[in-house]
C-alpha cells in the first residue's frame, strides 16, 4: 500500500529544494525590498566667495558640468568690473545634477560655503542631462516629465525670492544618441514652458540650438566635442556656449539697471534676498578642512566631488552613517547597503 507521503513524493521534503530556491531568490528579494529606502545624496555647499562689499554685480551660474566648463569663459568675457561670476555648486564632476537634487539643496546654493547670505543680482539656471538619466548609469537621477514640470515651477518661485532676474540655460544635446536626445527636446520644451512661458515670463539661454546651429542634425560627430560620444565639449565647444551665457546675463544686468531708476530695486519694492539665516553661519558645523559649513542640523560628509572635500547630509535623526562612496548617507538607526554613485539604499538594521 502506498501512502500519500510517499504518492507525494515525499510530503514536505519533496518541496524543501523549491522552498530553498524561493528562500534563495525572490523571498529574500521581497524581503529586502520592504526593508531598504533610499540613502540621501549629500549636499555639495554653496560659492566660497564672500558677498560683495564694492557695489559690483554678483552673478550665479547654477548647472551641471557642462556648466561647470564654461563659468570660467564667462567669467573672462564679463570681468570681475561687469560681474562676479560664481558656480553652484561648489564642485567638480556633475555640479547640480537633477532638479530633485537641486530642490534638496537650493538653500544651501544660494549662500557662500561658509553660510553667508549674499545678494545675487542675476541667476542663470540648467539641469536636465541628468534628469534624463543621459548616461543611463544613475537611475536615482531619472525625473519622470511630470515631476521635472513641478520641479522646475518650485525652482522657479525660489529663485524670484533672491532676484527678479533670472534665466533659464536650455540643456545641451546628447548629440551620439538621437533617442536620448529626443528627451532631451522633451525637457527642454517643458523648462522653457515653465519659465519663459509661465508668468512671470523670465529669459531663456538656448545653449541646445547655439550647439545645433554649429554640429547639424543628432546624431552627428562634432569638431567642438570633448571626444566621441561625449555630453562635454573642448575649449572651442565651451567657448560658443560661454559667449551665449555671458550675453544673457548681461542682458539680466542691464534689464535691472533699467528697473532701478535711481533707487535700489529691493527697496522700491520692499524685496530682500531670502535663504538660510544669518543665524546658521554662527550655529553651522565647521567642516574639516575649514573650506566650508553646513546647517546646524545638517552633518559634515566626505564628498570628493565637492570642490570643499565635504558635503552636508540632511538625513534626520543624527548622528548619520556616512555610507562611504562620497555620495550618500542614512539617518541614525539605519545602516548603508551597498552603495555607489549609482545608487544607494538605506537598510533596517
Amino acid at each position: 500500500m502506498t501512502t500519500s507521503t510517499q504518492a507525494n513524493g515525499g510530503g514536505i521534503s519533496a518541496f524543501m529544494p523549491l522552498l530553498a530556491l524561493l528562500l534563495a531568490t525572490g523571498g529574500i528579494v521581497q524581503v529586502a525590498e520592504a526593508t531598504a529606502s533610499p540613502a540621501s545624496r549629500v549636499c555639495r555647499p554653496g560659492p566660497p566667495l564672500l558677498p560683495p562689499t564694492d557695489g559690483r554685480k554678483n552673478c550665479l551660474v547654477i548647472g551641471d558640468s557642462v556648466s561647470l566648463g564654461y563659468t570660467p569663459l564667462v567669467l573672462q568675457l564679463l570681468n570681475s568690473s561687469v560681474c562676479q561670476v560664481q558656480h553652484a555648486p561648489f564642485s567638480t564632476d556633475g555640479g547640480a545634477l537633477d532638479t530633485k537634487y537641486a530642490m534638496q539643496c537650493f538653500d544651501q546654493w544660494m549662500v557662500t560655503s561658509m553660510l553667508q547670505q549674499t545678494h545675487y543680482d542675476a541667476i542663470v539656471i540648467n539641469s536636465g542631462l541628468h534628469d534624463v538619466n543621459y548616461s543611463g548609469s544613475y537611475p536615482e537621477e531619472y525625473t519622470s516629465p511630470d515631476a521635472y514640470k513641478e520641479n522646475f515651477q518650485q525652482l522657479k518661485k525660489r529663485l524670484l525670492t533672491h532676484t527678479p532676474h533670472v534665466a533659464v540655460v536650455t540643456t545641451t544635446p546628447v548629440g551620439y544618441d538621437a533617442a536620448i536626445n529626443s528627451l532631451v527636446v522633451q525637457y527642454n520644451d517643458i523648462a522653457v514652458s515653465v519659465m519663459h512661458g509661465e508668468q512671470p515670463s523670465l529669459d531663456v539661454i538656448d545653449l541646445y540650438t547655439a550647439v545645433i546651429d554649429v554640429c547639424g542634425k543628432v546624431p552627428y560627430n562634432c569638431s567642438i566635442e570633448a571626444s566621441p560620444k561625449n555630453v562635454h565639449y573642448n575649449q572651442a565647444g565651451y567657448k560658443i556656449l560661454s559667449q551665449a551665457v555671458a550675453s544673457g546675463l548681461k542682458k539680466l544686468l542691464s534689464e535691472a539697471e533699467a528697473e532701478h531708476a535711481g533707487e535700489r530695486e529691493e527697496q522700491r519694492r520692499g524685496w530682500r534676498p531670502q535663504g538660510i539665516p544669518h543665524a546658521a553661519a554662527t550655529t553651522g558645523n565647521v567642516c574639516p578642512g575649514g573650506k566650508m559649513a553646513c546647517p546646524g542640523n545638517t552633518t559634515c560628509t566626505v564628498d570628493h566631488y565637492s570642490s570643499a572635500g565635504y558635503g552636508c547630509c540632511y538625513a534626520q535623526p543624527a548622528p548619520v552613517q556616512d555610507c562611504g562612496d562620497s555620495w550618500h548617507c542614512c539617518a541614525a538607526g539605519l545602516k548603508c547597503g551597498s552603495c555607489s554613485l549609482h545608487g544607494c539604499d538605506c537598510l533596517a538594521p
